[in-house]
C-alpha cells in the first residue's frame, strides 16, 4: 500500500495532468487549429518518411481524401441564357471546404469565424489554387474547382427533376436546405447541418458562397462543354449564396463574380474530382 501522502500526490498530479490537457485542447479550438474530428476528411498518415516537408507544414498527412458524390452526364438548360448544354459526369465533394481541411493541407486558417467543421472563407480564388496545387501533389489526384456550368447542374439535381434552389423550389422549403438572411445572422455554419440536395450535395444554396472556375467575362458558353473553361478576363465566378443573401441570391441559377484576389467572410469553395 502507498503511504498516504505519495497517494495524495499521485491524485494531484493525474488531477494536474487533466487541467493541462483541457486547457491544451480549449487553446487549440480558439485558435482555429486542426483537429482529426471532421467526418468530411478521411487521412491516411505514416506511409512514407516524407510526408511533412511534402506538406510543409509539420503534417504527417500523405493524402486527404475529399468526400465525394458521382454527378451522373445530362443535359440541362442554363438559367442565364436558356442555352443547352451538355455535361459530362464528374464527382463533387459533398460539402464546402472546411477549416480542418484547409488547415491540414495549408498550415494556415484565414477564416475569421473559427471552427473545424465550418467552411474555410476568407480565401481568395488565387489562393484556392494553391490549396488544390499542393492536394493534388500530396494526394497523387486532380481536383479542382468545378465549372459554373458543372456547378448549377450539380445545385439544381442534374438532368431530371431539377429545382430552383439547391433541393428545394419555394422559400418556405429552402429553409430546410439552407443557411441565408431569413434564418442566419450569425455566419456561416457547420457543413452539412442542413438537408442535402437530390443529389446528396449539402449546403449548395447558401451558408457561404463558391467559387468557380470561370472567368465572368467569357459568358458566350451555349459552344462549349460544360467541363471547358472559356477565355480569359478579369473576374472570377462564384455561385450559391451565402448566409447573409436573400434568397434571389440562392437559386441554382444566380451568379455574382469579383477579382481572383478577393476574399470574404461569405465566400468559400467546394472541389470536384476528374476520373
Amino acid at each position: 500500500m502507498k503511504p498516504k501522502n505519495q497517494l495524495y500526490y499521485s491524485v494531484g498530479a493525474l488531477i494536474a495532468a487533466c487541467i493541462i490537457i483541457g486547457l491544451t485542447y480549449k487553446m487549440i479550438r480558439s485558435q482555429g487549429l486542426d483537429v482529426p474530428t471532421n467526418p468530411y476528411i478521411e487521412t491516411q498518415k505514416g506511409k512514407s518518411s516524407d510526408s511533412s516537408s511534402k506538406l510543409g507544414n509539420g503534417s504527417t498527412v500523405d493524402s486527404v481524401l475529399l468526400q465525394m458524390v458521382t454527378v451522373k452526364g445530362g443535359a440541362f438548360e442554363l438559367a442565364r441564357n436558356g442555352h443547352r448544354v451538355s455535361v459530362n459526369t464528374f464527382n463533387m465533394c459533398k460539402t464546402e471546404v472546411t477549416q480542418a481541411q484547409w488547415q491540414t493541407v495549408m498550415g494556415n486558417n484565414p477564416s475569421r469565424f473559427k471552427g473545424f467543421n465550418l467552411p474555410v472563407t476568407n480565401v481568395s480564388w488565387d489562393e484556392v489554387q494553391d490549396f488544390i496545387a499542393k492536394l493534388n501533389r500530396v494526394t497523387g489526384l486532380h481536383y479542382r474547382l468545378p465549372s459554373e456550368n458543372e456547378w448549377e447542374y450539380a445545385a439544381g439535381g442534374g438532368e431530371n427533376g431539377r429545382t430552383l434552389y439547391a433541393g428545394a423550389n419555394t422559400v418556405d422549403e429552402l429553409n430546410t436546405y439552407a443557411w441565408y438572411e431569413n434564418n442566419d445572422d450569425f455566419g456561416p455554419r457547420a457543413v452539412a447541418a442542413k438537408q442535402p440536395n437530390q443529389l446528396g450535395l449539402y449546403d449548395m444554396s447558401g451558408n457561404v458562397w463558391e467559387w468557380c472556375q470561370d472567368w465572368h467575362e467569357s459568358d458566350n458558353k451555349a459552344s462549349l462543354s460544360a467541363q471547358q473553361e472559356p477565355g480569359s478576363g478579369t473576374h472570377k465566378v462564384y455561385r450559391g449564396g451565402g448566409w447573409s443573401s436573400d434568397p434571389l441570391s440562392c437559386r441554382s441559377g444566380c451568379r455574382a463574380y469579383d477579382l481572383p484576389s478577393a476574399r470574404g467572410d461569405c465566400l468559400g469553395f467546394r472541389l470536384v474530382l476528374t476520373p
